[in-house]
């Protein structure tokens, strides 16, 4: 079907702009700060963060293109996500270019293994990666841990509310 549309048109692709489309944001009653979330399971449980005073920001993992019109009102940004492969080598940096002032949450949770868990984002290709500039001294020991031993950290198991008082005692 859709070969006859391209067909019927004369195009070679259709246009694909559903990443420019949305991000889902959970609002609250004056927000003190924004966490942007790798995945969508943190907006799905919103009482925590509602009161707390936290923004939830959802963008969908690599789709971000989105974020070149987000506007933070001046708010602190961090950014939560998978510590794997994927959420650390690729998106974080790509967040971080669109999102310059935006801080990476530390885990909290406990890591599983990479093999058990049947994981998609390995650990590959670190040696050409900078991703040692974005990152505190601590995370650093956490991100080598994990690498050694071929675990990730699901970003849904930490303590939301722990990570970002983590970051600033003066926001919870």
């Amino acid at each position: 079907m859709i070969n006859a549309v391209k067909i019927l048109l004369d195009i070679e692709e259709l246009a694909d702009d559903k990443d420019l489309q949305y991000k889902y944001v959970l609002e609250c009653h004056h927000p003190k700060c924004i966490v942007l979330c790798e995945n969508i399971d943190f907006l799905k449980r919103p009482t925590l963060a509602r009161a707390n005073h936290i923004e939830l920001w959802y963008a969908g993992g690599k789709n971000i293109t989105k974020l070149d019109y987000a506007d933070t009102r001046g708010l602190p940004i961090y950014y939560s996500c998978d510590w794997d492969y994927d959420g650390l080598f690729i998106i974080y940096p790509l967040v971080k270019n669109k999102i310059p002032n935006i801080t990476l949450l530390t885990p909290n949770a406990a890591p599983k293994t990479i093999k058990e868990t049947e994981h998609l984002s390995r650990w590959e290709n670190i040696k050409d990666k900078n991703i040692d500039l974005l990152l505190t001294d601590a995370q650093k020991i956490i991100l080598n841990d994990l690498i050694q031993r071929d675990e990730w950290i699901i970003e849904e198991a930490n303590l939301l509310l722990d990570m970002v008082a983590d970051k600033t005692s003066t926001l919870i």
